[in-house]
C-alpha cells in the first residue's frame, strides 16, 4: 500500500542538522606540570573527581581548580592537560616532619599498557621531630629502599638520594622510553617536575590534538618564561590565555627607556603588545591561583557580555598596594586585585596591548559564529541538491547569515543596538548600529567569478562597551 501511494505523493524531506564542530567559548583548560595519569587530557567537574585519579590537595593542579571551582556562581567543569617529563623531584620540608608517621608515594608505572599503581611507604621514627634534617634523610632512604625492591616501579624509574641531611632530595628518572606518573604523595612530600620537562608549545599541541574544544588557557607553571612560551603560542590562535604572578618585578616600571625585566611577565606581554594575554599580580598567586579564580568568575558569562573590571572572586585576599604600585602593573596593561571601599575587586581587566579581555572574547565568538554559520549554510544548501548560487540572490543568502549573527551579538550585549547623535539640523536622532555590506557580483573580475568567490561582505558594527569610569559634576548654592 506505501508503495502505491508513493507513486500519486512523493514526499521527500531533507533533514539540515549539520553539526559543526566549534570552540566551546566557556571552557577553560588548565595546562599542568604535573602528571597524575597518562591520558593527555581529561575532563572534570568536581574536586572529588580529581581526588579519585590521584591529583592530591598538596599539588599546584588541586590548587589551581579548587580556585577555579570555589566560585559563584560554581563552573561546571575543567579540561586539564600535562605536560611530559621524563623525570620527578620530590622534596621534603622540615616543618612536615612529625614523630611515627607514615610518608607514601604513589607510582603508576606505564609500559605499553598503564599498569597498576604502586604504593610505597616509610614511617618516621618516634623521635623524628627532635633531629628534622636527619629524619628527612631516614625517610628519603626507606622510599628508595622501598622503590629498589619493587620491580614493577624500578623497571620504569631510577631513583637518586642526593644532598645534605637538610636539603636532600628524592630523584625519579625514567628508563629509556618508558612512562610513568605520580598519583599521590602524602603528608608533606611534593613533587616538584624536574630534569626532561617537555616544551609548553610541544604539550599544547599535544593536549589541542586530542581536544581542542576550549577557549581560554590557565596554567600552573610560575615561571615567566615559560608563560611568555605560551603567551606567544596563543598570540597565533584565537584563544586567549589568563597568568597569574607574584614576583616583585611586576612592580618595576616598564616604558620606552626602561625595558622590563626576564621575571616581569606583565612588562614582557606588554612591550610586544599581545592581544590574547591577560596578565594579574597577586602577592599570593602562586598559593592561591587568582588567575584561576577569575575565570572560574567570568569564562561562565556570555562573552563580550561583561567586564571583566569590578570581578570579586572567593578565596584570594586582595593586595593592599600603594597607589603607585597599582598604578605601575597597570600602566603595564596588567591587572591587579585590590579592596576598594570594603569591596574587592579586579582592575582593569585588560591584555598586554591594553584591549579589554570582553572585547577579544566578544570578536572572537562572533568570529567563529559567522564562519561556522556561513560554513553550513554552504554544505547544507549542497546536500540537499542545491547551492547559493554566485548572484546577487545568493549573496543576499549570505548577507543575511552576517546580519542575523550580528543582532545576536547584540541580544547578547556585545554589540550596541542602536546609536544617538546629532542631526544636520542640531536635533539628536537614533541610528542602527550596524552596516552590512557586500560588492556587486557584476564587478567582480572574471577571474574570481570563475573561482566562485564571493564578492567581499563587509560589516561595520558599534561596540556596546561597558562603563569602568564614572564622573559627576555638581555645584550647591543657595
Amino acid at each position: 500500500m506505501a508503495e502505491k501511494i508513493n507513486e500519486i505523493v512523493d514526499i521527500s524531506i531533507t533533514r539540515d542538522t549539520q553539526v559543526i564542530d566549534i570552540v566551546n567559548f566557556n571552557k577553560v583548560l588548565l595546562l599542568t606540570d604535573e602528571k597524575p595519569f597518562f591520558d593527555r587530557v581529561r575532563t572534570y567537574y568536581s574536586l572529588n573527581a580529581m581526588q579519585t585519579d590521584g591529583i592530591v590537595e598538596s599539588g599546584v593542579t588541586y590548587k589551581a581548580a579548587q580556585a577555579f571551582f570555589s566560585q559563584n556562581p560554581r563552573p561546571t567543569q575543567i579540561v586539564l592537560g600535562h605536560r611530559n617529563r621524563t623525570g620527578s623531584e620530590i622534596t621534603l620540608a622540615e616543618s612536615a616532619i612529625k614523630n611515627s608517621t607514615s610518608y607514601s608515594i604513589t607510582v603508576l608505572p606505564k609500559d605499553g599498557t598503564v599498569g597498576t599503581a604502586q604504593t610505597v611507604s616509610f614511617t618516621s621514627s618516634a623521635t623524628a621531630e627532635a633531629d628534622k634534617p636527619a629524619a628527612i634523610d631516614a625517610i628519603f632512604t626507606g622510599l628508595k629502599v622501598a622503590i629498589d625492591a619493587n620491580s614493577l616501579i624500578t623497571d620504569v624509574v631510577t631513583v637518586v638520594q642526593s644532598g645534605t641531611l637538610a636539603t636532600t632530595k628524592f630523584s625519579l628518572t625514567q628508563v629509556a622510553t618508558k612512562e610513568y606518573a605520580i598519583t599521590g604523595v602524602t603528608n608533606g612530600l611534593l613533587e616538584v617536575a624536574s630534569t626532561g620537562m617537555e616544551t609548553a608549545a610541544t604539550a599544547i599541541a599535544a593536549v589541542r590534538a586530542v581536544n581542542d574544544n576550549w577557549y581560554a588557557l590557565g596554567a600552573t607553571t610560575r615561571d615567566a618564561a615559560d608563560q611568555l612560551t605560551i603567551a606567544a603560542l596563543i598570540e597565533t590562535t584565537k584563544k586567549f590565555y589568563f597568568c597569574g604572578t607574584q614576583h616583585a618585578d611586576s612592580l618595576n616600571v616598564v616604558n620606552d627607556t626602561t625595558a622590563a625585566t626576564a621575571d616581569d611577565i606583565a612588562g614582557k606581554v606588554f612591550e610586544v603588545k599581545y592581544d590574547r594575554t591577560g596578565v594579574v599580580y597577586s602577592a599570593t598567586a602562586d598559593s592561591t591561583y587568582l588567575d584561576m579564580a577569575i575565570m572560574g568568575k567570568k569564562m561562565l558569562s556570555i562573552p563580550g557580555a561583561t567586564t571583566w573590571k569590578f570581578t570579586t572572586v572567593a578565596g584570594v585576599v586582595p593586595d593592599n598596594l600603594t597607589a603607585t604600585q597599582s598604578l605601575t602593573i597597570r600602566n603595564k596593561n596588567g591587572n591587579t586585585y585590590e579592596g576598594i571601599s570594603g569591596v574587592n575587586i579586579a582592575r582593569e581587566g585588560t591584555v598586554g596591548s591594553g584591549e579589554f579581555i570582553d572585547i577579544i572574547h566578544g570578536a572572537d565568538e562572533l568570529h567563529a559564529r559567522l564562519q561556522t554559520e556561513i560554513f553550513r549554510a554552504l554544505v547544507t544548501t549542497a546536500n540537499r541538491g542545491s547551492k547559493i548560487p554566485l548572484t546577487e540572490q545568493g549573496i543576499g543568502v549570505l548577507k543575511g547569515i552576517v546580519t542575523t549573527e550580528i543582532k545576536r551579538s547584540q541580544q547578547q550585549g556585545f554589540i550596541s543596538p542602536f546609536l544617538t547623535r546629532t542631526s544636520d539640523a542640531g536635533r539628536p536622532e537614533t541610528i542602527k548600529a550596524f552596516e552590512v555590506k557586500a560588492g556587486l557580483v557584476q564587478d567582480m573580475t572574471a577571474n574570481d567569478r570563475a573561482l566562485r568567490n564571493s564578492p567581499t561582505i563587509s560589516f561595520v558594527a558599534a561596540l556596546a562597551g561597558a562603563v569602568h569610569k564614572v564622573i559627576v559634576r555638581g555645584s550647591l548654592y543657595v
